[in-house]
Order: C-alpha cells, then structure tokens, then sequence
C-alpha cells in the first residue's frame, strides 16, 4: 500500500503557480467573462481601478482609515502587476 503513495513537497513555484491558477478560474466564475477572453492582468487593472476609486472616495469623506485600508491594497496590485508582467 506505501507504494502507491507519493510524497512529494511543492516548491515556492509551484504552489505560486497553482495559486495563480485557482485565483484565476475563481475571479473568471466571480466576474462571468467566459464569453470574453480577459487576462489576469487586465482584472488586476480593474481591481486596481475599484480600490483607487474608493480611495479618492474615503479621502474625501475624510475617512482615513478606510482610506488607508484602500491604499494597501492599491499598493499590493501595483506590486502583483510590477512583478507578473514587468518580464
């Protein structure tokens, strides 16, 4: 019976890899683009454009706290989007 198990560690690339994939089909049954061909990138831009949106929002109603939240998460897309598509 130990023979037909496999262990096996993933390593750093490929859980990365593995995540990017499960984020991917669960953002495409989310927004319902299956009958458009958008890219992970172009999501990360809309994503983007929502959170600095409700920044400028939160700013101006003077909520910094939300607003901070907001810039946090502006921040962490422009890094996903500096790192998968700067190659």
């Amino acid at each position: 019976m130990s023979d037909n198990i496999i262990n096996k560690t993933m390593t750093k690339k490929e859980i990365d890899a593995l995540a990017k994939l499960v984020a991917k089909q669960v953002l495409k049954e989310m927004n319902d683009f299956d009958d458009i061909d958008i890219t992970s990138e172009e999501l990360l831009l809309g994503e983007l454009a929502k959170y600095q949106t409700m920044l400028m929002f939160f700013e101006d109603k003077e909520e910094y706290r939300k607003a901070a939240k907001m810039l946090k998460k502006v921040k962490s897309i422009l890094k996903k989007l500096d790192n998968e598509f700067e190659e």
